[in-house]
């Protein structure tokens, strides 16, 4: 596969409930000299005005998942963490953007 030869950042983003978080996992145990960074790090990056060490080879991935699974998923979140009727809308705004 190219891209474990070539140095690579993937941001994955999408709607909740999509697999995110396990596909960013899986990524980074499969490959070298890699690591899961946590969004909340890169927002802060962002807000703070830093410059992105690897704003070069950088990889933009959005997963999606269809309206049911989001919601599946979202109701299996622990209580304080579900988002309910607010992950349809970020979901409605990902599928929107897309098209």
């Amino acid at each position: 596969m190219i891209l474990l030869k070539e140095k690579n950042v993937f941001v994955i983003t999408g709607p909740c409930g999509v697999g995110k978080s396990t596909a960013s996992r899986r990524l980074a145990q499969t490959l070298d000299k890699s690591c899961h960074i946590n969004a909340n790090l890169i927002y802060e990056m962002v807000v703070g005005r830093y410059l992105f060490p690897w704003q070069e080879v950088l990889k933009y991935i959005v997963l999606m998942a269809d309206e049911n699974t989001v919601r599946m998923r979202d109701g299996k979140r622990p209580p304080q963490e579900v988002m309910g009727d607010r992950a349809i809308e970020v979901f409605n705004e990902f599928k929107d953007k897309k098209n």
